[in-house]
């Protein structure tokens, strides 16, 4: 990037501030929150009569599928699901477990693509400006280049 585009020294501290922000945000984890969520979402949705010990059965297993995803990501998804936002999806019926899964992982990824985007920000080269002066040395070093270019071969340059 020209050096008039590069982040300053606030801006940077400003962008690395985000950064640590969107880690601990991608880090989250806490189960109880997650099994909150289903919980809440399963309740929405008509089911046949289940026992106890089947409904935890389910719930547990949502549980392996999102124990390792941030629970803002899971309450995201659940919220995507329930709009009807997932394509191709049947909101008459609660979601899979790999559904619900790839609902907030796709949530996920967006905040991780924020924080790649804000690191590779921080870390690209900048290229400095030029001055007047120099960019008319370098047109005037150009111009000379294809003049010479433009000469039939063995012909002497000047």
């Amino acid at each position: 990037m020209r050096g008039s585009e590069a982040p300053t020294e606030a801006d940077r501290r400003e962008i690395e501030a985000r950064i640590a922000a969107l880690d601990a945000s991608l880090n989250q984890r806490n189960v109880d929150r997650i099994v909150s969520v289903v919980v809440e979402m399963l309740s929405a949705f008509p089911s046949r009569e289940i026992t106890e010990d089947t409904g935890k059965m389910r719930v547990r297993a949502f549980v392996v599928a999102l124990e390792d995803v941030p629970p803002w990501a899971v309450v995201a998804g659940r919220r995507a699901w329930l709009r009807g936002e997932i394509e191709g999806c049947n909101t008459s019926y609660a979601p899979t477990q790999p559904q619900l899964r790839a609902a907030a992982m796709k949530e996920f990824f967006k905040v991780a693509a924020q924080r790649r985007d804000l690191s590779l920000l921080l870390r690209a080269e900048v290229i400095p400006d030029r001055s007047p002066e120099d960019r008319e040395a370098m047109a005037d070093r150009f111009a000379a280049l294809l003049a010479a270019l433009s000469k039939p071969p063995g012909e002497p340059s000047e």
